[in-house]
């Protein structure tokens, strides 16, 4: 009988508080007011995992700030309710460039983007990681996000339809997948005796419309 197995990842936000709100405070904690900003502290805890046969690290995002139901925004800035927090995008490469074989995936929402911008990124990652860049696709769910982004080509929550928002997302997505084939596979990156790098002719423009 073949044993069972079971996948084990890291849930991290690139913020000093996870959802374990107040964990810097605890007395075996070496968080400092700089560490959780700086990429050795997510690189070591990559390494750490992957000598522990973890699958994959993966980062959970907000970009905004959550407010209570009076509107207020300071409890989560008092204490530090997954606020602030950077990108955690950037992380992916620098924890490729110290581990082999762990997953890193990491949480981008397709409201307030663009498909081409995402597409161009994620593809990036996975030639960085060598493959082992994950995409935890959202749409968000706070009225608070349009105002950070607020001339981005996709409203949210707030002022559309979540039928339309899913819509929406899953039109992002065909689109996000469409981009890399537009590399065809019979483009060859020429040697430079050639004085050239791609030929143009092998490559396919995309004239893909929606929202």
């Amino acid at each position: 009988m073949a044993k069972k197995k079971f996948h084990l990842a890291q849930f991290l936000v690139h913020g000093p508080s996870y959802h374990s709100l107040g964990m810097w405070r605890h007395p075996k904690s070496t968080f400092d007011k700089e560490s959780w900003a700086r990429p050795e502290l997510y690189q070591h805890i990559a390494q750490v995992c992957e000598r522990g046969l973890f699958d994959m690290v993966f980062f959970a995002d907000l970009n905004y700030i959550s407010d209570t139901f009076t509107g207020s925004m300071e409890p989560a800035l008092r204490y530090a309710a997954q606020a602030p927090e950077h990108d955690p995008i950037p992380l992916l490469g620098w924890m490729a460039a110290v581990t082999k074989h762990i997953g890193l995936g990491a949480t981008f929402s397709t409201s307030n983007q663009h498909p081409f911008y995402a597409a161009r990124m994620w593809a990036t990652l996975d030639h960085l990681t060598g493959g082992r860049a994950a995409w935890n696709v959202v749409t968000s769910i706070n009225h608070n996000q349009p105002i950070t982004v607020p001339s981005a080509p996709m409203p949210i929550a707030a002022t559309i339809k979540r039928t339309s928002i899913w819509r929406s997302a899953a039109n992002f997505g065909i689109a996000g997948k469409r981009a890399p084939s537009l590399w065809t596979r019979k483009v060859r990156f020429l040697p430079m005796r050639r004085r050239s790098t791609a030929s143009s002719m092998k490559a396919n423009s995309s004239n893909r419309a929606g929202r």
